[in-house]
């Protein structure tokens, strides 16, 4: 593996806490309330703490043969001479293959809700990522 490129370990580590929280809590109000409610509130905290274990798991690997973008639902693995290029925008990182499909990866994301400090480390990191696939892409063409 080349490198990887994640969110930072204190935004994972604030959204386990948040989502281990909100799964707490619908297990507790579960098994308040008992009854019906008990299995739709377990059913929501392991879906809720699955979530918060994929979000953990988000990043992109940039290994020498290909390309692997680890997303909330699912992960695309592109070799080399799939890619046709890669950029950044107020978005965030993208990449197209040569069917002109995007992929925007999910550990690279900005929302433009988030705090300026946050937006402002995501598209750097962005702009490192676009800059290495495009130069890692250009050796394989």
């Amino acid at each position: 593996m080349i490198t990887t490129f994640r969110p930072p370990l204190w935004l994972r580590v604030v959204q386990i806490i948040l989502f281990g929280g909100l799964g707490a809590a619908l297990t507790g109000g579960g098994i308040d309330e008992g009854g019906w409610v008990l299995p739709l509130a377990l059913t929501g905290s392991a879906l809720t703490l699955a979530s918060g274990a994929r979000l953990w798991v988000l990043r992109i690997d940039v290994y020498a043969d290909r390309l692997v973008l680890i997303n909330l639902f699912r992960t695309v693995v592109l070799q080399w001479r799939e890619v046709a290029r890669a950029g950044h925008d107020d978005q965030g990182l993208w990449v197209r293959d040569h069917d002109l499909q995007e992929y925007r990866p999910t550990a690279l994301m900005v929302n433009s809700q988030s705090l300026a400090f946050v937006q402002r480390a995501a598209l750097a990191d962005a702009r490192k990522a676009a800059a290495l696939i495009e130069r890692i892409r250009k050796k394989h063409s």
